[in-house]
């Protein structure tokens, strides 16, 4: 339906004129074809456009090269106009005002406050120059016809579209929070999650009331928005979907209104989102009672969901934005035959952890990632013999390892009460008299026990920490050796650590999303401020594919690590070609 619209444009330095449009909407470019043509080089040739939704004016830029600014403030998702509001657009002001009625006649054009008429006719004459090229070049293109006018609607078409679905999912999601909020104060949550048909007896009781006040958006989808509210209500809203998709790795939410996804390493938002934070914390809780944990009361939740995905929490007060949490699902498991394959490693590389494995070796992972460092950790200690026991233990269990003889121990004292933390866990763990110890995501004072461990009866153990290269990682387990309560001076440290690890490995996510192994070094030894390490592999980028994709080597550096003359001696079987340089 046509409507009626004033648009006042200033130009910079330059007199004011009013435009009245009758038409369904306002299109703002630099060519033929729009209803508001601003013939400058900075301005785009479909470049705004103002449409009504339900007797608002909204603002939309047309992916503009220079941007489209209200009040000052670059534009960067359609906004709704208030009074008053002053677009600006290259060297132009626009204000649009929607009138009731036909097109009226166009008042005469506006003279600047500080200009007598006989200076605005002067000063309008010598604005009026000789058409230079660049703009005869630019009259011709508003005078010439436009091959691809056509693909320029259709885009402006589906820009409108977006807008249309965005405010109706508004809309949508004001009444679910409605309805949710009158459910809570009810205190029926509970028992309406466990019985759909009642629930949706009582979200319809609920609707039909907020129908009766008239408080109904025109046009609004009843059954939508009750399928909306009963899967938050029964099962796990927005997630629903998310959690039966494969290809989903993570999922984070910041707010109910903002969800993200990420899919091959790649991240993007989640169109669905919740209708409000009560409906988000009731998901979560549901989650969590789904795999027989009790949070009642707790502000931070970190636990293992039933399937081993891992949830982090936060939940008011501690989180003033609304609840916000992490999911991660776990990563597939792979052999390290299989990560070579996918590019994460070498085969010299994994044929260097197999000897590292097969000779008791103590293994630190540092990995910039904790999901893709768990991976590769859970393929190194599968290569540990089937007749070894085998103790494992994580803040939230990750690790599901092939063996038969495997002792998992898991803490969440924010999500358990009366939980034990790891520190006590790697403790109890040596009265297990484990022939390997292997702790996940090693991240505090634990850290001093571990070293404790693989000093003294039990070889062949590994742990992750969270590094962003093999020394960082170095650097980080020293700290946390340090916070384990006991006072060590730093020599005393570094000189445990060199003592107790023999391998680091780094795994780091590269700019182009995939993880690798790109360093494997030996710890040689320590010197006065730090542990020294040798570099034995490496991944040298050589620049980034048409795909995106990095190319790069695997290569050896050449060195040979110290331990592997105490095997040779011992009779073990090595193959020295592994660290053939460049190869």
């Amino acid at each position: 339906m046509a409507m009626s619209y004033r648009v006042t444009i200033i130009e910079k330095e330059g007199p004011a004129r009013v435009m009245e449009l009758d038409t369904s909407e306002v299109t703002i470019g630099r060519v033929k074809g729009n209803d508001v043509v601003l013939p400058k080089g900075n301005i785009s040739k479909r470049h705004a456009r103002v449409v009504d939704k339900d007797g608002k004016l909204i603002l939309v830029d047309l992916k503009s090269t220079n941007g489209t600014y209200v009040n000052g403030r670059k534009l960067s998702s359609p906004r709704v106009l208030r009074e008053r509001d002053k677009i600006y657009i290259g060297d132009f002001t626009l204000t649009v005002e929607q009138r009731a009625g036909g097109v009226q006649p166009s008042p005469p054009p506006l003279p600047p406050a500080s200009a007598s008429r006989s200076e605005e006719t002067s000063s309008s004459r010598r604005r009026v120059p000789t058409p230079t090229p660049r703009d005869a070049e630019e009259i011709a293109e508003l005078i010439a016809p436009r091959e691809d006018y056509a693909a320029e609607e259709g885009e402006v078409d589906a820009r409108a579209h977006e807008i249309e679905v965005a405010l109706a999912h508004d809309e949508t999601r004001a009444v679910q929070a409605q309805i949710f909020s009158a459910l809570t104060r009810a205190g029926e949550l509970d028992q309406l999650a466990v019985d759909p048909a009642a629930a949706e007896l009582a979200v319809r009781q609920i609707l039909d009331e907020i129908s009766a006040r008239g408080a109904l958006p025109a046009g609004f989808d009843d059954a939508a928005a009750v399928a909306g509210v009963i899967t938050e209500l029964c099962g796990f809203g927005p997630l629903e979907e998310l959690l039966r998709d494969d290809s989903v790795s993570q999922i984070f939410a910041s707010g109910p209104h903002s969800i993200h996804v990420e899919r091959a390493r790649r991240g993007a938002p989640h169109k669905v989102t919740f209708s409000c934070a009560a409906s988000m914390r009731h998901v979560i809780q549901r989650l969590l009672r789904a795999s027989h944990i009790d949070v009642d009361g707790a502000a931070i939740v970190d636990a293992r969901l039933a399937g081993g995905a891992h949830l982090s929490a936060l939940l008011p007060p501690v989180c003033a934005g609304g609840p916000a949490f992490t999911l991660r699902k776990p990563a597939p498991s792979a052999t390290l035959e299989q990560l070579v394959e996918e590019g994460v490693l070498s085969g010299r590389m994994a044929a260097f952890l197999r000897t590292c494995v097969r000779a008791r070796r103590n293994i630190l992972v540092s990995a910039s990632d904790a999901r893709e460092g768990t991976r590769l950790l859970r393929a190194i200690a599968d290569l540990i013999e089937s007749d070894q026991r085998i103790v494992t233990v994580e803040e939230v269990a990750q690790l599901n390892l092939r063996q038969p003889n495997v002792t998992r121990l898991e803490a969440s004292p924010a999500a358990r009460r009366g939980g034990v933390g790891l520190r006590e866990l790697v403790r109890a763990a040596q009265r297990l008299a484990p022939d390997r110890l292997i702790v996940g995501d090693c991240c505090g004072g634990e850290a001093r026990e571990v070293l404790r461990a693989l000093a003294g009866a039990v070889d062949g153990g590994m742990l992750l920490v969270r590094g962003d290269s093999a020394r960082d990682g170095v650097g980080r387990l020293e700290a946390m050796v340090a916070m384990g309560g006991v006072e060590l001076t730093a020599l005393a440290v570094r000189e445990a650590i060199s003592s107790t690890i023999d391998v680091v490995v780094q795994v780091s996510r590269c700019t182009d999303g995939v993880s690798r192994a790109t360093q494997i070094a030996a710890v040689s030894g320590v010197e006065v401020d730090l542990v020294t390490l040798q570099e034995l592999f490496v991944f040298r980028a050589q620049g980034v594919g048409s795909d995106g994709a990095h190319r790069g080597r695997f290569l050896a550096t050449g060195a040979v690590p110290r331990f592997y003359d105490e095997l040779q001696r011992s009779g073990e079987e090595l193959d020295l070609g592994v660290f053939r340089e460049g190869s």
